[in-house]
Parts: structure tokens; C-alpha cells; sequence
């Protein structure tokens, strides 16, 4: 569903709306805003009264209050201003500092226990408090914010081509969806934006100056598990193309399509002789 220029109260009552819908038959939930926003987390309506991404979208969609998606995947994508900070852009002492101090060996998960959990509890994979078990997911988990730009800082949008960002984002899903968590395509999106430079009109001294600007897209993610929108191999074409798993889908629906109709036809015009 698509909503276009909402006022605070709308974007509210969508909100909620979602939150009393019945989501049993759905494994996951993705909801995109693409609006004007500000510090701490604001997100302008179009009348310029702001929601904030904490009390109207994270609280009212938890796994506490909202039933029908609790432990289920709840990816928010938010194209939107965090501040009026702009990123100039910083330079590097040596081409190695990014991987500089990093340790990169991996802790076996084996490694990793809970804070106090008996025997059983862990072979069980289920934490006890007091004797009690416990499984049910925390309120704030299984969550995923993908905001265009860092905290404090401006979100870059073209007038004529519309967010980077999102299409940052069309562009890595479109490609790697077959193969890649969310978290592997975001860190993606990351290193596409982060790499190039924009042109930002600014007013100084009454004169209009272009300077060169970056911008940071930041991920929160509150997951315990791995999310895949497709886990499978891309479709190749006959000859040796790549295709994305939507287009092989579209592919296939129209196969099937095609040899249901057939078969159909078949059984009407033999139906009369069958055994």
C-alpha cells in the first residue's frame, strides 16, 4: 500500500492501522517513509508537524504491542533529514587504516553463553530466570532501521531523480537478494553512498556556491537471526545471463501460466473419453 502526502495525524492513524491488522498470515513487514525530518528522530508531515521514529513507529509496532508481528522481521526504511549537519567528508592517514586494529577472527558462537542460564536451558536454546523458562522474544527485538543518512546530519535528494538512497537500495536488492541477508545489502547500500561525492547548492553571504558533500546512511538493527527476502540461486538465462529471482518468478508464473491453460484445454476437449 502506497500513502502520499500525509499529515502527522495520518501518518499516526496509518501507524496504528497497521498495528491492529491481522499479520498472522505474513512473515515479515517492511514500511518505507520518505519525508522531510529532524533531530532526535522527527519526521515531518506535509502540514510540518513532525511524528518521531521512537514513540510513533518503533514502540507502536514491538513485539509487545503489536501481537501479529511479534518475532517476526519489521524492516524500516526511512528517507529523511536527522539534523542540519553536513558531512564534508574526512581524509584517511593510509589507504590500510579502515582494516587498521581490526580483528577479524571471528568468535565461534559455542563461545558465547548467556549471562546465567542452566544446562538445559541451553541445550533447549531457551534463557531461565528463577526456575521459570522464558522464550518468549524481547519487546524491542526484530527490528531493522535503514535511515538515509547519520543522526544530526542531512539527507541528499535530486528534485529530478529523486533519493540516492533508495535508489541505492532498489539497486543492491535488485542484485543480491538471491544471496545476501538485509544486513549484507544495507552495508552495500552504505559503501555506494558513502563513496561518492554530491553537489550541494548552498547560500553564502547572499551568493549561491556548489560545494561537495557525503553522506553516511546508518543501520539499527535490533535482529536475532538472519534475514533473506529470497535465500536462492539467481535464474540464468539460456545464454548464461544473470537474472534476478523477480524476474525469474514473472518468468515462471507466465510458464505455468501457460501449461495450466493447456492442460485445461486438454481435459475439456478429452475429458469425455477418460478413465
Amino acid at each position: 500500500m502506497v500513502y502520499k502526502d500525509l499529515t502527522k495525524q495520518a501518518m499516526i492513524d496509518t501507524i496504528e492501522a497497521v498495528r491492529v491488522y491481522d499479520h498472522t498470515c505474513h512473515s515479515s513487514f517492511i514500511l518505507a517513509i520518505l519525508s522531510h525530518g529532524g533531530e532526535d528522530g522527527k519526521i515531518d508531515g506535509v502540514d510540518g508537524d513532525p511524528i518521531s521514529i521512537k514513540e510513533n513507529i518503533r514502540d507502536k509496532l514491538s513485539n509487545a504491542n503489536c501481537s501479529s508481528l511479534c518475532d517476526k522481521p519489521k524492516i524500516i526504511i526511512i528517507q529523511a533529514c536527522q539534523g542540519v549537519k553536513k558531512d564534508r567528508g574526512s581524509r584517511p592517514e593510509s589507504a590500510d587504516s579502515y582494516t587498521e586494529g581490526v580483528d577479524t577472527k571471528p568468535d565461534p558462537e559455542s563461545e558465547v553463553l548467556p549471562a546465567t542460564c542452566t544446562a538445559e536451558a541451553c541445550t533447549q536454546d531457551v534463557y531461565q530466570q528463577d526456575g521459570i523458562p522464558v522464550n518468549n522474544p524481547p519487546e524491542m527485538a526484530d527490528f531493522v532501521f535503514a535511515i538515509a543518512t547519520a543522526e544530526d546530519y542531512i539527507s541528499l535528494r535530486n528534485k529530478q531523480y529523486g533519493s540516492a538512497y533508495i535508489k541505492a537500495i532498489d539497486k543492491v536488492f535488485h542484485f543480491h537478494a538471491h544471496s545476501l541477508d538485509i544486513l549484507h545489502m544495507l552495508t552495500k547500500v552504505k559503501r555506494l553512498i558513502g563513496d561518492r561525492h554530491c553537489t550541494l547548492e548552498e547560500s553564502e553571504g547572499g551568493a549561491r556556491i556548489m560545494s561537495k558533500v557525503k553522506q553516511a546512511p546508518e543501520t539499527k538493527t535490533l535482529l536475532r537471526r538472519q534475514f533473506f527476502f529470497f535465500p536462492h540461486k539467481p535464474y540464468v538465462s539460456h545464454n548464461n545471463s544473470k537474472v534476478t529471482l523477480f524476474d525469474f518468478t514473472i518468468h515462471y508464473y507466465d510458464y505455468l501460466q501457460g501449461a495450466v491453460s493447456s492442460f485445461l484445454k486438454d481435459l475439456s476437449r478429452n475429458g469425455t473419453n477418460s478413465k
